[in-house]
Parts: C-alpha cells; structure tokens; sequence
C-alpha cells in the first residue's frame, strides 16, 4: 500500500500557476522519504523565459546540483503533474 505525502501546498501553488500561466512543461521534483519517492517541488521548463522569476531559476539548479542516488526529475505538462500529486495527497 502506498503511503501519502502532505502534498497541499504544492497542489494550491501549481493550480495557480495553471490559472496564471497556463498548461506548460514542468519538471517535477522527487525527493525520497523513507523507501518511497515524492513529487516536493516543480519549476518550468522554459527558465530563460522572461516572466520565470531568478529564484525560480537558482531553485532548479540547486535542485540539479543536489540531486541524490535515488532523486529524480521527470519532465511533463502541469495538468499532469497536478493530476499525480492529487493523487500521491490522497496515497494512491
């Protein structure tokens, strides 16, 4: 059985961005948290637009840099990842 990760603050902040920016690529974060892996964050795809904000841009390549053994990214569309995180809040 799988088990849920906290994941509301990440859903209330991609639901915005969707709202703001549209349905555009993201790379989703994983993190590992016991023996399972979890979407913890995103950034866009396109970090040299203009509109993405410098935070935004050191944030994905600090998370780049660090990324451990069993960390990954995973490019997809936002609604996606929304869909996935739904679903990893609710531990299915």
């Amino acid at each position: 059985m799988k088990e849920s990760y906290d994941s509301t603050k990440i859903i209330d902040e991609l639901d915005a961005d969707l709202k703001e920016f549209g349905d555009e690529a993201v790379w989703a974060i994983y993190g590992k948290d016991e023996n399972q892996q979890f979407i913890v964050d995103y950034v866009p795809v396109k970090l040299d637009d203009p509109d993405v904000e410098l935070d935004v841009v050191i944030k994905h390549k600090y998370y780049v840099s660090q990324l451990q053994k069993n960390e990954k990214l995973e490019q997809m569309m936002a609604s996606d990842l929304l869909q996935k995180l739904v679903r990893q809040d609710e531990g299915q």
